[in-house]
């Protein structure tokens, strides 16, 4: 396999775009590793699509470029890496939990309204307990 590939085929390899490579190296996050002076062809190397993988990783757990570059660029910030993935992980499972006593609110509620909209026109007093809060 081809070890320098033209910015190009790069993208292509990597399931990128061009200009998204073109912006990474405009905010100094990652860079071609030759520049051809006469056809400003840029070129990469093939061990490049590990920085390229570890970008898009991080961009989907909302980390911003600035964040990434410091985390890809500073030894002590990849030392870092290990907990700042750990609060990002303990963020979602706290997000999760919000999510699911929302749903089981909303469970609740569509019950109760089905209730509701069976015995509304009905005369006789009832008496329900709820299960919330019981083992």
């Amino acid at each position: 396999m081809f070890l320098k590939m033209k910015i190009g085929h790069f993208a292509k390899y990597n399931n990128i775009s061009v200009q998204t490579l073109r912006y990474y190296e405009k905010v100094d996050l990652l860079h071609p590793i030759y520049i051809d002076e006469e056809s400003n062809y840029r070129y990469y190397h093939i061990n490049q699509s590990a920085a390229v993988d570890n970008i898009q990783f991080l961009k989907q757990f909302d980390f911003s470029l600035e964040e990434i570059k410091h985390i890809m660029n500073d030894t002590e910030a990849l030392a870092e890496l290990s907990q700042t993935v750990e609060k990002k992980k303990e963020e979602i499972l706290e997000q999760r939990k919000l999510l699911d006593q929302q749903l089981e609110d909303i469970d609740s509620f569509q019950a109760g309204a089905l209730i509701f909209q069976e015995k509304q026109h009905q005369t006789e007093i009832e008496v329900a307990h709820s299960r919330r809060g019981q083992s």
